[in-house]
């Protein structure tokens, strides 16, 4: 029996290997675009303002901008909606120029991006400065990476379950109160004056709803809700926390199964 090889061909073999080389490429570079078009690059620029008002005093010459400056994802429109969405001095109805001259309140400007990933764009904005008393802000701003609207509750939740959805967020405000107040018992007094002198502003457990809170924050394991307390700044420390976690298990029978916290109870 006669048996005949193939010629070797050393520019063939290099054409095969050339082609399987662009080929693992190509496959690599189209699955990171594709990994990267559910989030966004999210980098800073810092930016020190000087003052140049009359009579400015020396410790409030400068403040401080972190800007997050966003590029990515796979929609442009999409992008620039949430870039205007999350511009300090709109966000905080401040301006620009009024800083820069005898407005000697603001500090910085500053972000945290919380969650980005999976289409959801978590970032907090939080502005610092000094009057009487040194004070701060924070937004809790959440984004559909597709779309750059701003998510709400309804957008994740099931509209007709948001009357038991709340019946566990008071229950956890409740529970909350009651770990801070064996930490230290003057909060009770504190919390009854604040509710009793303030009723629309300091609301009590069983009447919170969801207009008064200050925003929520998502990451791999649930939904954090916040509320401010809005203590003044000499009894801040004494402030409950403010923040009611439930995990995804937790809130399976409320997320819409069209929202962008699915894939977190499939």
């Amino acid at each position: 029996m006669h048996v005949q090889f193939a010629k070797y061909d050393p520019l063939n073999v290099h054409m095969k290997l050339t082609f399987v080389s662009v080929l693992i490429l190509f496959q690599m570079t189209a699955g990171l675009s594709l990994a990267q078009s559910d989030r966004l690059v999210v980098t800073s620029r810092k930016i020190t303002y000087k003052r140049i008002g009359k009579d400015v005093p020396d410790f409030k010459n400068t403040f401080e901008v972190n800007y997050p400056v966003i590029r990515g994802g796979s929609n442009s429109a999409a992008r620039k909606r949430i870039v205007h969405a999350i511009d300090y001095w709109r966000i905080f109805q401040m301006s620009l120029t009024e800083n820069l001259g005898n407005h000697y309140w603001l500090n910085s400007f500053d972000y945290e991006i919380k969650y980005n990933q999976h289409s959801i764009l978590d970032i907090w904005l939080t502005v610092e400065g000094v009057g009487a008393y040194p004070d701060s802000s924070i937004r809790y701003l959440v984004f559909d990476i597709r779309t750059g609207k701003r998510l709400t509750i309804i957008d994740l939740f099931k509209k007709h379950t948001m009357s038991a959805l709340l019946k566990k967020l008071r229950e956890k405000m409740r529970v909350e109160e009651v770990k801070a107040i064996k930490i230290n018992d003057a909060l009770k007094e504190t919390l009854a004056v604040h509710r009793e002198n303030l009723r629309d502003y300091h609301q009590t457990p069983n009447k919170l709803v969801f207009k008064h809170l200050s925003g929520f924050s998502i990451n791999d394991f649930g939904v954090t809700f916040h509320y401010d307390y809005g203590f003044a700044h000499s009894i801040e420390a004494i402030e409950p926390p403010g923040e009611f976690f439930l995990t995804y298990t937790e809130l399976k029978p409320f997320i819409r199964k069209d929202g962008l916290l699915a894939r977190f109870v499939r």
